[in-house]
């Protein structure tokens, strides 16, 4: 009869915890993050600032709001 081997589950799962994706795959994905934050604000921000008053008031904004909110950069 063959000898049985033993599989440690525990070690075998510690181990795929330790993994860690390459250092330029992490920069990448944070690079591709950012840059689609950043233009997910700056066209809601262009979409906000072509509101009319009517529009504003019936999403509950004043228009001193809106205008400070769309003249923010894209990075804030």
């Amino acid at each position: 009869m063959p000898a049985m081997r033993t599989i440690n589950l525990s070690d075998s799962l510690s181990k795929l915890d330790l993994y860690q994706p390459p250092l330029v795959a992490r920069c990448a994905i944070w690079l591709a993050v950012t840059l689609t934050e950043w233009d997910m604000k700056q066209r809601t921000r262009r979409q906000l600032a072509g509101l009319d008053d009517r529009q504003l008031r019936d999403i509950g904004i004043e228009r001193d709001a809106a205008d400070t909110e769309a003249a923010r950069p894209f990075w804030r």
